[in-house]
């Protein structure tokens, strides 16, 4: 499938496609397939975290977060994603310190509060 430009997707575009269609079990294949090949890839790595999470796998979803935040400590995208996940799982203390980290980087992003 194309993508804006008429090029075809990248494996990452068609997983993230695949996550937001909420084809959950593509999407994770998807990334996966990509982690195969370069396992530290920051970007897969969050989505795949953000796949589990949707598809309830929380305990996978947050060693895979905790993985993102390992490698790619600027972000407050990874602990956000991480909140949500220790909500599911019901760790609200865990998903307090989570947030807590994510606004800690990014104080004025009126989306992590």
């Amino acid at each position: 499938m194309p993508n804006e430009s008429n090029l075809p997707m990248t494996p990452l575009e068609q997983a993230a496609n695949a996550l937001d269609q909420g084809a959950l079990d593509l999407a994770e294949q998807g990334f996966r397939k990509i982690l195969a090949a370069d396992a530290d890839h920051p970007e897969a790595l969050l989505l795949l975290g953000e796949t589990l999470r949707r598809k309830g796998d929380l305990g996978q979803a947050e060693a895979v977060l905790r993985q993102v935040i390992e490698n790619v400590r600027s972000s407050p995208l990874p602990y956000s994603i991480l909140h949500q996940t220790l909500l599911d799982a019901g760790r609200y203390p865990d998903a307090l310190e989570a947030i807590e980290q994510a606004v800690e980087l990014e104080p004025h992003n009126p989306d992590l509060v």
